[in-house]
């Protein structure tokens, strides 16, 4: 259920997305486009913690790691678009490094979005590797 709800938010998401970029005719409004999508992609990562935070609510230890764990990949994004792109200069890429920077993040915040789904959906009894990710019913 929490995997369809999660699929939901994206195929509602993503047509508006579409749209923005096919009627993008400039380079701002390309610009405009990737910010709007990354912003939907940081409010859907947040949507996922606050659901992992309402599943895992009465387990201390997890919530405390997974606000560490989202501390650390805030830090890593930064890091991660530093190592792609050095040049603090906002001139050195073109007009178009808003739009790649943000497209370069909403790929790490996507990933980032899978990865903690597998805490909400769970894995089949038995996994004897699944550490804190809860059993399916």
């Amino acid at each position: 259920m929490k995997c369809l709800i999660a699929l939901i938010l994206l195929v509602v998401a993503w047509p508006t997305f579409a749209d923005c970029y096919a009627t993008a005719y400039t380079q701002g409004a390309m610009n405009a486009c990737a910010g709007a999508e990354a912003g939907g992609a940081r409010e859907r990562l947040e949507h996922t913690v606050t659901m992992l935070k309402q599943a895992y609510r009465d387990d201390e230890v997890f919530i405390k790691a997974l606000m560490r764990s989202q501390l650390l990949f805030e830090k890593s994004l930064e890091a991660d678009t530093y190592l792609k792109y050095p040049n603090r200069d906002p001139n050195a890429y073109g007009s178009v490094y808003p739009m790649c920077q943000n497209a370069y993040q909403t790929g790490l915040i996507e990933q980032r979005i899978a990865f903690l789904q597998q805490w909400l959906d769970g894995v089949e009894e038995g996994d004897v590797c699944s550490g804190s990710i809860k059993f399916t019913p």
